[in-house]
């Protein structure tokens, strides 16, 4: 039966699941584990919990016997407990508290540490390392907090994200893993509290909360990686495989640089990545706007992985102003108008998933793409610039791809998470960008929200002159349009939507299996680079790129048709009148087809997750902002004179 025990420290009221134990001797580390967690009220965000849960030096084997639970109602006050944590073993000065989602729970901390003023924000002086009473925090591109590490009074803090170590919700991670400590799930009352004192005195609440936070303690502990993230274990995998391949001694970066004479070159790949380009998405036109009926839904298995097994890369290069290898990247110029009754394949320079049908100006393209340009457009002027000739490739990454994707095709639990992991993740450290960014927080003194600005002496963090290399990602992902291409080519008319690794397509089944053979495609559901039949769609809609409608069921598996949509950057509900995933025969004949035709352009929307204050610190709601669904850009209006120097 577990006890919790009751007292009161600064006048906030604190839950302790046991009292903390001294480390033994012998058994001491560098490093204190920790998790840390919050629930609020979900309506209102009138209070916070905020549960820490700290390795007390037992290392018993057992989760719970591991680790001190902590419940606090302000957000500092988890500071204080971390430093009295460390007292009690001994001095410790370096924690890693782990939270899953670090985005949102992290902010409340935050935010109460600027009200209280006395930890003051500056770049750390080394990676881990801060001055005394200081923060810095990390985010990423898209604004995503990376990290935090915070001094106080002399113990440095890093704050670590699970959720890129594992990218996947709890409960599913719960279900993988089979942890001992499974996530439950959160009765009414655990929403509906008014008050700190309201949550702990239910034990259905607090067992929730404890459970979240011994989940993801269980996650560390059971840690079978080196690194943090799924992208950085993957990488480590793959480059050991490429060393192996290539014969080296040695496993790491450094060795493969000096086999590969562009590896890591950054000016080399700062000049490449203009001509790197992602996933290929494409409504056609002569359908948008129009309800379909019984449309095919296909998707590649693993589409970034097959091009991984089937390319040989480039592994040693010369620059001359002509093609003299069968592999090559072609610097050119020259002036492009999309052929009748072609699809365009140009991508606008500015905007994301616009495709052109008239350009003109420079471009940097593989071989692949270089057949592609002619077959889809009529071309003039055109002159070659400068050329990157490759005369020695091999197929360095097949047998990472293969050795993992037979994992993934016949393990179970962990196996197979880490195999599917390192398919998905390892391709994106080739072109990773210096992304990482440090940021300062501030509260907006009008509307009492937490932001975020770029510091005075902003430094990049991720560092790409071992790990990059913007050739081979253009090879790949060059590779995975091609075959859409292909595909789109022998579709024909019946060619309805295209996104990264999918297509959909009204033609007939019998005919689409012959029509892909003729060309050397496969359907089949687990054939690495085969076709497999995602669903079929009695009724499909699609107004642009990453914004369609459809009734599906997966194939081959239950006779029930659902209602989804997919419109970029959005997850709400009243688009379609709350009816996303719902079994259609629940829905009458005529509101459904009335639900398929309010589906269209200009229609506003609201999303993204904003924050609000709390009584103690904030939490995220959907409510603020607004964006409108619409095509802003004519293709015609920028290609006329465009020109990309």
């Amino acid at each position: 039966m577990i006890k919790y025990y009751t007292t009161y420290v600064n006048d906030s009221k604190i839950i302790n699941y046991k009292y903390p134990q001294k480390r033994k001797n012998g058994k001491k580390s560098c490093v204190v584990r920790g998790v840390y967690d919050i629930e609020t009220n979900n309506e209102e965000g009138k209070f916070i919990v905020g549960g820490l849960a700290l390795n007390n030096g037992n290392e018993s084997g057992d989760t719970r016997e591991d680790y001190n639970i902590i419940f606090v109602n302000k957000p500092y006050l988890i500071l204080q407990e971390i430093y009295k944590h460390s007292q009690k073993l001994g001095g410790k000065n370096r924690f890693e508290i782990a939270i899953h989602n670090l985005m949102f729970d992290i902010q409340s901390l935050l935010y109460n540490i600027l009200e209280k003023g006395k930890i003051k924000y500056k770049e750390s002086s080394k990676f881990g390392r801060q001055d005394y009473n200081t923060y810095s925090l990390v985010m990423n591109e898209r604004k995503q907090i990376y990290s935090v590490t915070i001094n106080y009074c002399g113990v440095d803090i890093l704050f670590w994200d699970t959720l890129k170590l594992y990218p996947a919700p709890l409960k599913k991670l719960s279900e993988v893993y089979q942890l001992k400590n499974y996530k439950l799930e959160a009765g009414e009352e655990t929403y509906n509290c008014n008050s700190f004192k309201e949550f702990c005195d239910n034990k259905v609440n607090v067992d929730y909360l404890v459970n979240d936070l011994l989940s993801v303690a269980e996650l560390v502990d059971r840690n079978y990686y080196k690194m943090k993230t799924a992208s950085a274990n993957a990488w480590d995998s793959l480059q050991k495989e490429i060393c192996t391949n290539l014969g080296l001694r040695k496993k790491g970066d450094n060795i493969i640089k000096t086999v590969i004479d562009f590896w890591g070159n950054a000016k080399l790949n700062d000049y490449c990545l203009p001509g790197y380009n992602g996933g290929f998405c494409y409504a056609n036109p002569k359908h948008t706007n129009k309800i379909i009926k019984d449309v095919i839904h296909l998707d590649i298995n693993s589409s970034y992985p097959n091009a991984m097994d089937k390319i040989y890369f480039p592994l040693t290069h010369k620059t001359s102003k002509k093609i003299e290898s069968d592999r090559f990247i072609v610097y050119c110029k020259g002036d492009f108008k999309l052929k009748s009754g072609s699809f365009p394949t140009i991508k606008h320079p500015f905007f994301m998933n616009q495709y052109l049908d008239h350009y003109k100006g420079d471009m940097l393209i593989t071989d692949i793409e270089y057949k592609r340009i002619f077959k889809n457009y009529d071309v003039t002027k055109f002159k070659i610039i400068e050329v990157m000739n490759f005369p020695k490739c091999e197929r360095v990454l097949s047998s990472f791809v293969q050795k993992n994707y037979e994992v993934k095709q016949n393990a179970t639990g962990f196996l197979r998470e880490k195999a599917k992991l390192n398919l998905n993740s390892s391709y994106g450290k080739l072109a990773e960008h210096h992304n990482g960014q440090c940021y300062e927080a501030y509260i907006n003194e009008n509307e009492s929200i937490l932001r975020f600005r770029i510091s005075q002496e902003t430094i990049n963090l991720i560092s790409t002159e071992k790990s990059r290399c913007v050739i081979w990602a253009m090879f790949i992902t060059a590779y995975a349009r091609e075959k859409l291409f292909r595909c789109m080519d022998i579709l024909g008319d019946t060619f309805l939507y295209t996104d990264t690794d999918s297509i959909f397509t009204t033609m007939p089944l019998d005919e689409l299996k012959e029509k892909f053979k003729s060309i050397g495609e496969e359907i089949d559901d687990k054939k690495l680079g085969a076709w497999a039949i995602e669903g079929i769609s009695p009724y499909f809609k699609s107004i642009r790129a990453k914004c369609y409608l459809k009734t599906d069921n997966k194939y081959g598996k239950d006779d029930i048709h659902r209602l989804n949509y997919v419109v970029a950057g959005y997850n709400g509900k009243d688009l379609i009148n709350g009816y996303n995933d719902v079994n259609i025969d629940e829905i009458d004949e005529d509101t459904l087809i009335n639900i398929f035709e309010n589906f269209k352009i200009g229609r506003k929307v609201y999303d993204k997750e904003t924050s609000v204050q709390c009584d103690f610190g904030i939490k995220q709601v959907k409510i603020l902002s607004e964006f409108e669904i619409c095509d802003k850009v004519n293709n015609f209006e920028f290609c006329k004179s465009l020109k990309v120097v």
